[in-house]
């Protein structure tokens, strides 16, 4: 399932990244920006293991002063249908935006979807995060202010978003916020023999608290963009709320962790009659219209065709 039917011997970029100018300029010491331009701290990625500079330790050390940076448009990796879903449902939308970002992190998906609304004319912003690691959330209050998106005039959410009923606190992993980004949920008989040895140490289970999606999407008539990212707990959390996702939500992407996630979310959402944009295995390397991507975790893309533009 193909972004599009076009096909070419060399991979061109999508028009709306193409008609995107990469940012350049002046970085503050101790930080690191985007091709969009958006700052984040460099302090998250000491270890070079975060989704911005992974395993490019070259690139960290020069954030510890002051420089002038020029940037790229993405490469075409497996976050690069991450871009385009962001940037096609920030496109199409009419007088307001409203985003969730599930698993937000620091609300790194947020925020770019912010730099690309602010080159849109009167576009209305309203963003909901939702992060249930305790570092991460801090993380995601002090961006939002350094963004220039005050966190008073969103939804920012300590939670963990959930399939299952009731309001009460969920055992969750939490800790090495710095470097590992697999903090979720932690399964009924599981505990931390089930983490991997690599990241054990470090790691704790703590009781936060949870909500689920439907109760959340009860809050807003309208959400144009679901960004989710949330471990495994993907099927589960969508399949309790497939009623007011449909009925309220105009696309999706969602990163899959399992398989039979995957299949779950396929017939989900075409027993809803969505429409498919993207589908790609996780562990797999897939033939996209951006040439061949190994995709560590799989994805999806879903349009709600009641809200077609």
């Amino acid at each position: 399932m193909l972004e599009s039917d076009r096909s070419s011997l060399s991979p061109a970029h999508h028009a709306l990244i193409e008609a995107i100018e990469p940012w350049h300029g002046w970085v503050p010491r101790g930080e690191v920006t985007n091709w969009l331009g958006v700052p984040s701290s460099a302090a998250m990625w000491l270890d070079g293991t975060g989704p911005t500079i992974r395993d490019q330790w070259h690139l960290l050390w020069p954030a510890y002063r002051r420089r002038y940076v020029y940037h790229s448009r993405p490469p075409f990796d497996e976050e690069y249908i991450e871009w385009l879903a962001v940037a096609e449902a920030v496109a199409s939308a009419r007088g307001r935006f409203v985003m969730i970002e599930l698993g937000a992190g620091w609300g790194r998906w947020l925020l770019n979807a912010a730099a690309l609304a602010r080159r849109c004319d009167n576009l209305i912003l309203q963003f909901i995060g939702v992060e249930a690691e305790p570092r991460h959330y801090r993380w995601l209050l002090k961006h939002f202010r350094r963004n220039g998106l005050p966190p008073r005039d969103h939804d920012l959410i300590p939670a963990a978003v959930t399939g299952r009923a009731g309001p009460g606190p969920v055992p969750f992993y939490v800790g090495r916020a710095v470097d590992w980004w697999g903090q979720c949920l932690v399964i009924p008989g599981q505990g931390l023999k089930e983490v991997s040895p690599r990241v054990r140490r470090g790691i704790r289970i703590k009781q936060v608290p949870s909500l689920t999606l439907a109760a959340l999407l009860a809050r807003y008539p309208h959400v144009d963009y679901i960004d989710c990212d949330i471990q495994g707990a993907e099927l589960e959390v969508f399949a309790a709320a497939a009623e007011e996702v449909d009925r309220r939500v105009r696309s999706v992407f969602i990163e899959t962790h399992r398989s039979e996630n995957e299949a779950g979310l396929r017939a989900m959402f075409r027993g809803l009659g969505w429409t498919n944009l993207a589908d790609y295995p996780r562990g797999e390397t897939s033939k996209t219209p951006y040439g061949s991507i190994t995709f560590p975790d799989g994805v999806q893309r879903w349009v709600n065709p009641r809200f077609a533009t």
